[in-house]
Order: C-alpha cells, then structure tokens, then sequence
C-alpha cells in the first residue's frame, strides 16, 4: 500500500498510546483513531525512540481476521488505522520491532500481509511463502482504498476490463473459425456461382457460421468460377484425348438453348448416330477411385473420398486437375445434407405431420386409401402397416456417414468431397466426362456401357438406338448392367 493513495501524514508521538488530529484529506475529512501499545512483545531494548513497527487492525466483533501490517514510519499509523476502520476494523495496536524478517520469524502465525510505506521509497513487500492472502490484499487495497467515488470508479473499471477481455477473446475465436472456414466477414453477402441449371446467385441469410449450409461455405471456400462451363468441357475432353480416351465427334457438350446462358447445360448430339456406335470411351488412368485392390463397396467408400480430398488440395498440380477445377468451379454440393439449419428445419417441418401444418397430415401417407398405402409399400419395400411418411426417410444423413462410418473430420473441404462422391460415383469411382451423362430411362435412356468396374478394360459407351440430332445423351443410373441393387433400391429420395 502506497501514501499516494491518502495525504501526508502528521507525525505520532513516541508513546505507547496515541490520539492526534489527522488533516483534511481532498477526498474527505480523516478522524484521530486511538492506536494502542500491543501486549505483543518488543524486539527494540530503548521504544521511546520508536520508529517502525507493526499496526495490528482488529475487528473486535471478530467477523474478520486480525491483519497486521508493517509500519515503515511510525507517523504512518493514523494512515493505516484509517483505511482500514473504512473496512469495519474498530481496534487498533502498534509493536514497535527491529524489522518485518525479525517479526516474522518471531512470529509465524502472525505474519506481515503489507506495508504501509512513504510515497517514492521503494520497499520489497511483505512476503511469507506460506501465506499468499497478502496479494489478494494488496489488490483489494487498491480498489477499495479512497473516497466512496473512486471506489466506484476503480469498480466499474475493473468490470469493464472483464467486459473486454472475454468479448475479446469471443471475438478472437469466431474470426479464427471464419478464417479455418474460408468465410469472409460479412456471411449475409450474395455470391454466384456456375453450374448445370447455368449461373445461379446465392444469398447467406445465416446470422451464425454455424448455421451456414455446406453449399455457402464451399462456395465461399473455393471462391469464384474461374471458368465457364464451356471452357471446363473443353478442357476435359482435350484430356480425355491426350489419355488416349474418344469422344465421338458428332457429341458436344453445350446449353440446351446455346442462346442462353442460364439454360441446362449437357451432353448433346449434332448429328445422327447410328445404334451401337461407340460414342465415348474413358480411360482408366482418369478414373479417380478408392486406389484398393477390393474396394468395399458400402453406402460411402471412405478412401475415394480421401483420394478426392488429397485431389481438391492439389487443384492445378493434380494428374486430375482438368476433373478437380470442373468440380470446383461448377458442381455446389446438392443433396439435403449440404443444406443450411434453416433450410433442414423447414425442410422436416413441411415433410413430417404436425399440428401447426394440417396439409402436411392430409398428404402423408397415414391419411392415404388403402390403395395410395399399397402402391406406396410396393415401391419403398415398407410393410403397410409402419408406412407413416414419405422418404427420403433419413435426408440428412450423409454428412453423418462421413464423420461416423469414415471418421472424418467437419472440414468444409472434406465433407464437400464426400457428398460429391455420394453425387457423383459408381460406388467407389468417379469416372470424368462419363458422369456428365444425365440420368433418364424409357423413351429418353439412348446409351449403354461397359461394366465400369471391370478393371482390365476402359469404360466405354454405345449408342443403344439410332440417336437423332439434338437429341440429348442420357444413361441410367439404376438400370445397367453395373447398377446391381440400385434397380431396386435407387429413386427420386436417392436422388435427394
């Protein structure tokens, strides 16, 4: 405890009792507190020479502990005995000792927690390695010490330091987790972006990254397309044919109204084709799998997408650039699972039957004729007895697989990868310029291909029929010969 924080002192007399005026503080007037000589006793042979000691402040309703404090000057004690009858302490005894050292050796257990010392003398504290209350003290002196307003003062700024430093260190975390995200500040800002269905804009609405949908946050991570559409099958096609692959000359990848860029983009042809012509051949050194020998082919193959991830990370120094920019540029991740919290809510709110929405429970599938409950059972393979809703019946659930069945991390990149592969694969191979094939069976399914995952050989394409000019190029994705089970299994849920 320093003078500064009280005026000078008046000097005591060398007596074992004391009672003398105190002058008039700026903050407000100190009254003359009686100190009494202690029964404590002395080191010093002569105290009618006394100049330190040690002041004892004693609450005499004993609700507080006894504080003893080290008196540099004697005339310091009026000082003393005042801030602390501030604090309720109503008794007061000075000892005059030799030094704070000798006292506490003296007396162990009533250690020197501070000192009450001239301003500008630079004095070591109290110190006792076994009593560290002294600190605490010294801190609560500070704040505490000085008029009813300045006491009010310190209080408020200490609450305010508080205030800052955890809004601070708040602050400091979401910014770290925007930038491992890649997502600027302003997560309400409306982006664009490149994809089949042609330009779209997208707005962030999400007021928390937390509730940002992976399609925002990849599109924000991987910025702006770089190339069109147009320029991306380009380059696909010029790397199919430097692999030693084919793309039949009458094919081409275009919009289906060439004069509108925002209409479907596809695989098309320009002239006639005759039926089991060979219209497009893949060779196996483009096609990006899980790199195993026997691949287990489960709802997610874990290793593709980690090949696909190590891909996206090497962009233009992949041996599968040209695919990894396309994907990129043009392909947002689609299914349920990469949608924002507020899209999921509204999405199982208007799907699933509940009060707030009565035609939701007329068009579920309970409210159905028992002809709607057969043809339903027939098509999912669920017992009409426990058919209560529509599928898809877990939507959002790939990104889950990922993290559960792969244990794979909540990386945007990495998640993006795994819906992509769930979009886009054969079970454990995405095969380029093969997979922008739309999907389409009956009167529209004009291709049929060789099994993709016979290894030995390339993955090649025929005409199924005479194909006719304009015609659009379309395989299937639950009727071939390498489809097994999804003939069954595969629909319009899958596709969600």
């Amino acid at each position: 405890m320093e003078e500064s924080h009280c005026s000078a002192e008046p000097n005591l007399p060398a007596s074992t009792s004391s009672e003398t005026a105190a002058p008039s503080s700026p903050e407000h007037t100190k009254q003359s507190i009686s100190i009494r000589r202690s029964t404590h006793e002395s080191d010093m042979k002569d105290n009618g020479d006394l100049t330190h000691g040690v002041l004892h402040a004693i609450d005499s309703t004993s609700k507080q502990p006894t504080i003893h404090l080290w008196l540099q000057y004697i005339q310091l004690g009026q000082m003393g005995a005042n801030h602390f009858r501030a604090k309720n302490y109503d008794t007061f005894h000075f000892t005059p000792y030799s030094s704070k050292d000798n006292w506490n050796k003296a007396n162990p257990k009533l250690a020197i927690v501070a000192e009450i010392k001239r301003k500008g003398e630079d004095a070591k504290p109290a110190t006792n390695s076994s009593n560290q209350q002294g600190v605490i003290d010294d801190l609560i002196d500070f704040v505490f010490s000085g008029s009813y307003l300045s006491i009010t003062i310190k209080v408020l700024l200490v609450i305010f330091i508080i205030y800052f430093t955890v809004t601070l260190g708040v602050r400091i975390g979401f910014e770290l987790q925007k930038s491992r995200l890649g997502v600027e500040k302003d997560t309400k800002e409306t982006y664009t972006g490149k994809g089949w269905f042609g330009d779209y804009e997208q707005k962030c609405v999400a007021t928390d990254n937390n509730e940002l949908g992976l399609r925002e946050k990849t599109a924000r991570l991987f910025g702006e397309s770089k190339k069109s559409d147009e320029e991306h099958a380009e380059a696909l096609i010029s790397w199919l044919e430097r692999e030693g692959g084919y793309f039949h000359p009458n094919l081409q990848m275009r919009r289906v109204d060439p004069s509108d860029p925002t209409s479907f983009f596809g695989m098309f042809v320009n002239d006639f084709i005759p039926e089991d012509e060979l219209i497009l051949r893949v060779p196996r050194s483009m096609v990006l799998d899980s790199t195993e020998e026997e691949p287990e082919r489960e709802v997610m193959t874990c290793a593709t997408v980690r090949n696909l991830v190590n891909q996206l990370k090497l962009k233009d120094d992949s041996k599968y650039a040209p695919y990894v920019n396309y994907l990129m540029d043009t392909q947002p991740p689609g299914c349920l699972s990469a949608w924002s919290k507020a899209g999921k809510d509204l999405f199982t709110q208007v799907t699933t039957p509940s009060d707030p929405f009565d035609w939701v429970d007329k068009l579920s599938p309970p409210s159905w004729s028992e002809a709607g409950k057969n043809f339903l059972s027939s098509v999912t393979g669920t017992p009409k007895k426990i058919v209560d809703e529509l599928p898809p019946y877990t939507p959002f659930k790939w990104t889950g697989v990922w993290h559960d069945d792969c244990e794979g991390s909540d990386d945007p990149l990495e998640e993006y990868a795994a819906l992509i592969v769930i979009q886009r694969s054969w079970d454990d191979k995405l095969i380029p310029v093969f997979d922008m094939m739309s999907h389409g069976n009956g009167h529209w399914l004009n291709t049929v291909h060789s099994n993709v995952h016979d290894t030995d050989i390339d993955v090649s394409v025929y005409a199924s029929r005479d194909i006719r000019a304009n015609e659009q190029i379309h395989t299937s994705y639950n009727r071939c010969d390498s489809c097994g089970n999804r003939q069954y299994m595969y629909g319009t849920d899958s596709i969600l």
